[in-house]
């Protein structure tokens, strides 16, 4: 598969990391017409607790003594991550949620996981990860809420780290601006915050697009 999408925002059409993905896939699928693009939704169709324990129980069980429960989550896992490892390029769209990890992002990467074993190691080693976040308030280094985003660093962190893909980040703050009245005292930076982030979606995603075409030339 050319490029994987994973999305998990809950907010459907009124969401911000929905739009910004959109603009990246839309650039690298500029220069790629044609290549197979597989879209996740994780908000649609969630991965849930549940299945992420039946994987981890079925794991400790012998095969002939599974349940049906743990069969199905240790083939959910094995899919999602074949699906992943097979994926040339991926955009991973979140919301920051309560100041960290989104659950559906994160029951998602839990069973990716139980799926690979620990021994699958960086098997993105050499591929690229597109992580784009929208945050409903402000937490630039200058502001009240500087260090309070605790997503970022462990996706990263997994994606970057434990898988060993190549990482960029497309972030952007104040999405709230214009919905929450609280907000409108910042209608201004919050439109240049917009601003920027569709720049470096468009910036990211022909990267991503040069990349891939490198790799298929090598």
């Amino acid at each position: 598969m050319s490029l994987l999408r994973i999305d998990s925002s809950v907010l459907g059409p009124y969401s911000s990391s929905r739009a910004l993905a959109d603009t990246v896939v839309d650039n690298w699928k500029a220069e790629h017409a044609g290549e197979t693009v597989v879209t996740r939704d994780l908000a649609a169709k969630p991965v849930l607790a549940t299945d992420w324990i039946a994987a981890v129980s079925g794991n400790q069980t012998p095969a002939d003594q599974r349940t049906p429960e743990q069969a199905a989550a240790l083939a959910l896992a094995d899919e999602l991550f074949t699906e992943l490892k097979s994926a040339e390029t991926i955009v991973v769209a979140t919301g920051l949620y309560n100041w960290g990890v989104n659950q559906l992002l994160k029951a998602y990467i839990d069973q990716v996981i139980v799926g690979g074993g620990i021994e699958a190691g960086e098997f993105l080693k050499g591929k690229d990860v597109a992580i784009v976040i929208a945050r409903g308030g402000y937490y630039g280094e200058d502001g009240p809420k500087a260090g309070w985003d605790h997503s970022i660093d462990y996706l990263v962190r997994i994606f970057g780290e434990v898988w060993g893909a190549n990482v960029r980040i497309v972030d952007r703050d104040f999405t709230l601006v214009g919905v929450n009245p609280a907000l409108d005292a910042f209608k201004e930076q919050g439109a240049a915050l917009k601003e920027a982030a569709q720049v470096k979606a468009e910036v990211v995603g022909k990267e991503l697009a040069s990349a891939y075409a490198e790799r298929k030339s090598a």
